[in-house]
């Protein structure tokens, strides 16, 4: 009788423990990771938030790399419009996991001056 109390108790803390583990990897999906909010965000190479913050609306193309670096990827927003984004922070950095990443991308006009700054923590 001892030994039957002894499995099935052991059969229940499995799982509950089980579930504990599943529920709690399902509700950090897609959340800021506690101990490294920045586990999945790509960054590019000279880019840091801080020097993203000194980025400000009427800077050229040239304030801004000599400031934060060459950005990620550089991708025309629209042929009629001539907008141009640079953004230095991606998502998937982790191979095995999702987490909530850290977006900075800047939009400039047509005379590369920044018209637009998103910084933020993106979940998707």
């Amino acid at each position: 009788m001892n030994t039957i109390l002894k499995i099935i108790s052991g059969l229940a803390i499995s799982t509950c423990l089980f579930f504990s583990l599943i529920t709690g990897a399902v509700l950090l999906m897609e959340g800021k990771n506690p101990i490294d909010p920045f586990i999945d965000t790509k960054f590019a190479e000279n880019f840091t938030p801080i020097q993203f913050d000194k980025i400000e609306l009427g800077m050229s193309k040239e304030e801004v790399v000599e400031i934060i670096g060459k950005p990620l990827w550089i991708r025309r927003e629209d042929y009629d419009t001539l907008l141009t984004s640079f953004t230095y922070t991606g998502d998937g950095k982790l191979e095995n996991g999702d987490f909530a990443w850290y977006g900075s991308r800047l939009q400039f006009d047509r005379g590369d001056t920044v018209i637009f700054i998103h910084k933020g923590w993106v979940y998707d």
